[in-house]
């Protein structure tokens, strides 16, 4: 059984690859309506696991909103819940976001404009080894930021990561009004 500490892991990483998936989707509205709703009914209940889930939404709805202004809003109520709950859950979600984020840089023959090229590709390669032993590694970024190994993951736990949809998982945590 996985410990705690990387459940919550797994819990951030699906919260950044389903956003991202979710940023670009044709549904996107509707994903934002639905998981408004989850927060809403989440919000109002006292239990622990409740506001766990409360906290995946609110982590959800800042990676699909990562390029807009009112990502801030929504990360500050995503830290106060996470706050309350303790541990790192917050903390890793902003590792992958500054591991995924390009940073402005100045282009042009005098340096005239300023581009920031948003979220980077979240898989990289590097080419590894000397003389004809080269070979290429490709990793994921946002797991690396938190410390997991994509190649360690249980078959459970990489289907949660990659298979698993929104409208399964508002049915799983029992969100009224998603059809």
């Amino acid at each position: 059984m996985m410990e705690k500490k990387n459940v919550n892991k797994l819990l951030v990483l699906k919260a950044f690859y389903l956003g991202r998936a979710l940023s670009d989707h044709e549904d996107k509205n509707w994903a934002i309506d639905v998981i408004n709703k989850a927060i809403e009914q989440l919000g109002e209940q006292p239990a622990h696991q409740s506001k766990v889930r409360l906290l995946f939404y609110l982590l959800l709805k800042a990676e699909i909103n990562r390029q807009s202004d009112n990502v801030f809003e929504i990360r500050e109520y995503a830290k106060e819940v996470a706050t309350d709950l303790g541990g790192e859950i917050f903390h890793d979600f902003m590792l992958i976001e500054n591991a995924t984020q390009t940073l402005k840089r100045a282009y042009g023959l005098e340096k005239g404009f300023i581009a920031d090229q948003g979220v980077k590709n979240n898989i990289e390669f590097k080419v590894v080894g000397f003389g004809y032993k080269k070979h290429i590694e490709y990793y994921d970024i946002a797991c690396k930021a938190v410390g997991i190994d994509p190649n360690k993951l249980s078959d459970k736990d990489f289907n949660f990561l990659h298979k698993v949809t929104l409208t399964k998982m508002l049915e799983s945590h029992c969100i009224k009004g998603i059809s």
